[in-house]
């Protein structure tokens, strides 16, 4: 049961394309798409109504990139953005989908299995407006949409009879925040994006900061950590769809970007 309960839960700090070259993309448009891999560690609470209990769950979560990993089935994510002079669209998008299951037996000797599934999905789009320059210094104004859906499918067999438990919600968040690209030479930046959101949500906070190279023409590189605070609560604890969703997800990660 305990390899369950590690991966009852899945959170992706998706890999967002390096945007902070863009700057240049004054006369026309300038766009880049990219990737990453990422380790990743949560910490926090999940919640939901098990019909296979015959009440509330709420798992406290303590998970390491391996937790994570041993569970993972498949997962992409990718980011992108089209730049012109003080004005930048920002999008991403990902996936990623996690499975494990357990043996074991009741007090009296009944064979027990259990098995969980957890999918999640979600995209960003957003636009960043460049208000100031402060020495090497680019701060841009942030404001866009969150969406996050996610699947969760537990089912729980003794003996000869099994149940099965789904759980699936979706919102979305209006995103604000600020960018700031510090530029130490024509091919170094530092790149800081700090935003928050509302509506769907009862506030997400999220911070992703590091270093990027343009090591040519076309193309970047780029290390980052990644914080993201979550807390969505879906009814109340009790109700027969009350989901709760309060983790924090830190990630340190690399990304490649190619530039056109």
């Amino acid at each position: 049961m305990k390899s369950i309960m590690k991966c009852a839960l899945f959170v992706l700090a998706a890999s967002c394309a390096t945007h902070a070259f863009a700057e240049d993309a004054q006369d026309g448009w300038t766009f880049g798409i990219g990737t990453g891999i990422n380790s990743l560690w949560v910490k926090g609470d999940q919640g939901w109504n098990s019909l296979l209990t015959g009440g509330p769950v709420t798992l406290n979560l303590d998970l390491t990139p391996n937790d994570i990993q041993d569970a993972m089935k498949t997962a992409f994510g990718f980011g992108g953005f089209a730049a012109r002079g003080q004005w930048k669209i920002l999008y991403s998008l990902k996936y990623m989908e996690l499975e494990g299951d357990g043996n074991g037996t009741t007090p009296g000797g009944i064979p027990v299995y259990a098995k969980s599934n957890f999918k999640v999905s979600g995209a960003t789009v957003a636009g960043v407006y460049q208000f100031a320059k402060t020495g090497k210094g680019v701060w841009g104004a942030l404001g866009g949409v969150r969406y996050t859906k996610q699947k969760l499918t537990n089912s729980l067999t003794v003996g000869g009879s099994t149940a099965q438990n789904e759980i699936s919600q979706h919102w979305t968040d209006v995103v604000v925040g600020l960018t700031n690209n510090y530029y130490f030479s024509m091919a170094w930046a530092w790149n800081t994006q700090v935003d928050a959101g509302f509506g769907g949500s009862n506030g997400t906070y999220h911070i992703n900061t590091g270093p990027t190279w343009r090591f040519a023409q076309s193309w970047v590189a780029g290390a980052a950590v990644d914080y993201t605070d979550n807390n969505f609560e879906n009814g109340s604890r009790g109700d027969p769809d009350w989901y709760l969703y309060k983790p924090t997800e830190t990630a340190v990660g690399l990304s490649i970007t190619y530039l056109f």
